[in-house]
């Protein structure tokens, strides 16, 4: 999850994150998606705040493709590849919690259904 800088796009975003969160090489170990798989734009309180506030959120598919870039994601010990029964849990396999914010826009989107 994150937000764009100014000036920059949904996908610029998302492309900016992967690379630093996981330490890889744009263009080199990964892909992001040209369009949204799913964008949302709405009205609600997100998980914790009282009042409800205007939500804009993208789901990009990022693919990795270098085996190289698979082993060092792996390799991280706070990288996780959770399955849709942990994400609508709350909670991963090794009990380390989901991001409630995630989760709700996950939920709202269907992007992810809970039955995968």
């Amino acid at each position: 999850m994150a937000q764009p800088l100014e000036g920059e796009s949904f996908r610029e975003c998302i492309d900016r994150e992967v690379g630093w969160v996981l330490n890889l090489e744009r263009q080199q170990d990964y892909l992001v998606a040209n369009m949204a798989q799913i964008n949302l734009d709405f009205c609600d309180a997100l998980p914790g705040d009282a009042h409800e506030t205007h939500i804009v959120a993208a789901f990009y598919v990022v693919n990795l493709y270098r085996k190289s870039a698979w082993q060092q994601v792996d390799a991280d010990r706070e990288n996780r590849w959770l399955t849709a029964e942990e994400i609508y849990a709350g909670q991963a396999s090794d009990q380390r919690p989901i991001d409630p914010t995630l989760r709700f826009l996950i939920r709202h989107s269907q992007v992810i259904q809970p039955w995968y």
